[in-house]
């Protein structure tokens, strides 16, 4: 019956059932668990269906790619998986919170399930901002995201809120489970946090906003020591969550004033200039950098790189993105518009 059972999730595996496969892929051991009641921890002539079965499972997430939505970053990374950690790396205000934002909503609608953490804005104000970024499916442009926070939306605004509170009611999509954190969070807090949530739904990916306000297990005085050790701390989160098949970890770091300095004049980022901490490039899988020049600013572009990626090629110098903070978007520039901006 367990080969059957394993043969039905090979089915549900290459026709995308993932969510079905899963479930019995878990009941599978728990009637495991049943038939060998009292001899858990000992090797029984059933013990290599086990082995097999959890083979299959690695295997099948290692091959399940979660895509972000973004054509040219997909290209190179493949997309987010299980065990992965990306970090978004860009100074004050350059939109680390925008690009978690906007991968939460994309995997959100994509029909993948969500936790997006937040160490610095309120519940409230995480549903607003994907509500806001929502808002462009329904009508072009959006709406002012400042105006939709201070309650005083236009007619035309107003209308189209409305409209899009009511699509998102009846939308097929994942879940999204939003959580403001309390005072002091630490990694094992996180942890338990997520398996709670776990229970719930399969998880897809994890926002965090972002690793650096957590409490760091390192009780060492150096600012850049505690977050090596937050940054390695949710490494191994993403490596080892749900019984070691692991979960996608995005989080924002802030990058150095004088880092952001050097990459203005450069063009783009290096690794070197991620703040102090050598142990984010080290630590995490792929790493994306913006930066905005004023004159990008203007033009509501912002420029997107790829320092780091373990698993394909980097893009060092970057590609330009549409940026338009003020509506709560980060999208993509289309190939007619991009060979017009060459020239």
């Amino acid at each position: 019956m367990l080969d059957k059972l394993i043969g039905v999730t090979k089915y549900m595996n290459d026709n995308k059932m993932s969510k079905a496969r899963n479930e019995i892929l878990r009941l599978a051991n728990q009637l495991e668990d049943k038939v060998h009641e009292g001899k858990i921890g000992r090797l029984t002539l059933d013990t290599p269906q086990r082995v097999r079965r959890n083979l299959i499972l690695a295997e099948q997430d290692e091959s399940e790619r979660y895509p972000t939505g973004y054509n040219k970053l997909d290209q190179y990374t493949g997309g987010g998986k299980r065990g992965d950690l990306w970090l978004v790396c860009a100074y004050t205000g350059e939109g680390k919170t925008s690009m978690q934002i906007e991968l939460a909503y994309r995997s959100w609608m994509r029909g993948k399930n969500v936790v997006f953490v937040s160490l610095e804005m309120s519940r409230e104000e995480v549903e607003l901002l994907l509500t806001v970024r929502h808002a462009h499916a329904i009508a072009p442009g959006g709406i002012d995201k400042k105006r939709a926070e201070e309650g005083r939306l236009s007619k035309r605004d107003k209308k189209i809120f409305l409209k899009t509170l009511k699509d998102l009611s009846k939308r097929e999509k994942g879940e999204i489970y939003i959580w403001q954190t309390p005072e002091g969070l630490t990694m094992q807090s996180l942890k338990g946090k997520l398996e709670t949530v776990q229970h719930e739904f399969d998880i897809n990916l994890v926002c965090v906003d972002y690793l650096e306000l957590m409490d760091s297990p390192s009780k060492s005085r150096e600012h850049r020591i505690r977050i090596t050790e937050t940054i390695k701390a949710s490494k191994q989160l993403a490596r080892t969550f749900n019984n070691g098949r692991g979960i996608w970890i995005v989080s924002g770091h802030q990058t150095s004033s004088d880092g952001r300095e050097k990459a203005e004049k450069r063009g783009y980022y290096v690794l070197k200039g991620l703040a102090e901490t050598a142990g984010a490039a080290r630590t995490a899988n792929v790493i994306l950098c913006l930066l905005q020049t004023d004159e990008q600013l203007s033009n509501h572009e912002i420029l997107l790189s790829i320092p780091k990626n373990r698993s394909g090629k980097k893009l060092m110098k970057g590609y330009l993105l549409m940026a338009d903070f003020a509506h709560g978007i980060i999208e993509e520039i289309s190939e007619e518009l991009w060979d017009s901006n060459k020239e």
